[in-house]
C-alpha cells in the first residue's frame, strides 16, 4: 500500500491491543538526514479483543473495495 493513501484506505494490524497501519513509513529524525521505520497509529489501548474485531472488520472493507475476495 502506498502511504499517499488516506488512514481508512489503508490496511491496519494490531499490536499488544492496539492498532496501527501494516505498512511502514519513512520517519525523519530531527535534523539529520536519519530516517527510521515506523507504523501509523490508529488507536491506543482498545485490548486485543476490540482491536482485532476492528481490524478484521475495516480490512475487509479494504479488500473488498480493492476487490479482493477470500
Amino acid at each position: 500500500m502506498s502511504k499517499k493513501l488516506p488512514l481508512n484506505k489503508r490496511l491496519w494490524v494490531v499490536d499488544s491491543g492496539s492498532i496501527y497501519t501494516a505498512d511502514l513509513e519513512e520517519l525523519k529524525i530531527n535534523a539529520s538526514d536519519r530516517t527510521i521505520l515506523v507504523r501509523r497509529a490508529i488507536a491506543f489501548n482498545v485490548g486485543d479483543a476490540v482491536a482485532h474485531h476492528i481490524v478484521e472488520t475495516h480490512n475487509a472493507q479494504v479488500n473488498w473495495m480493492n476487490g479482493v475476495r477470500s
